[in-house]
């Protein structure tokens, strides 16, 4: 465990928080994603476009539906985040106080290993190999097409809340980016990790 981190116990009315509230941040990541498919219109050429209909039917502003790309991108990380710590807190009665997703995970996965319970161990293992590769993607922000490299982790969670902080990854010109194809590529994501979260909720 990194030094200054403190494991945090899992009290009994954290429970029901720790299963509804990563459920919630995936469905809202979820509802941008369905409003920016629904706000697509085809260009003459045939090329699927994303409008601003969004911020012109709630808000009547001028600003264009690819912004939502940061709170989009930031809930679904934030639900991953409460995933981890949840099954975390609910298997093993504590949690990593971080944001780290990466640090939560490991840390987790360490701790079952030196206990008695081979099965929560092997639950845990088998619940990073399935979630990993789809998780860095926006740990380091390899779901952006300019960024291609592993040097600058999100620790903090923050590079779609805090862009100018200085720690993270950086966004680019996203402007460019958020095409239909890339949200439909982040709807499946979500999709997946809910479904496989879901079912380590059951076990």
């Amino acid at each position: 465990m990194s030094k200054g981190k403190s494991l945090q116990k899992q009290k009994k009315e954290d429970g029901y928080d720790w299963m509804v509230m990563p459920d919630a941040y995936f469905a809202t990541a979820l509802l941008l994603c369905d409003n920016l498919l629904k706000s697509q219109h085809t260009l003459g050429n045939g090329r699927k476009i994303i409008d601003n209909s969004i911020f012109k039917k709630y808000f009547r502003s001028p600003h264009y539906n690819h912004e939502v790309i940061r709170p989009l991108v930031f809930n679904f990380k934030q639900g991953i985040e409460l995933y981890v710590k949840g099954l975390a807190g609910y298997h093993s009665e504590e949690y990593l106080f971080s944001h780290d997703i990466r640090e939560i995970f490991e840390e987790v996965v360490q701790r079952n290993k030196k206990s008695n319970s081979a099965e929560k161990y092997k639950l845990f293992v088998k619940l990073h190999a399935d979630t990993w590769p789809i998780i860095q993607k926006y740990y380091f922000g390899l779901y952006i097409p300019e960024q291609y490299d592993y040097a600058h982790p999100d620790k903090m969670n923050i590079s779609e809340r805090y862009p100018r902080c200085g720690e993270g990854y950086d966004l680019g010109r996203y402007y460019s980016w958020v095409t239909i194809e890339k949200i439909e590529e982040i709807k499946r994501d979500i999709l997946a990790l809910e479904k496989i979260f879901s079912s380590a909720k059951r076990v």
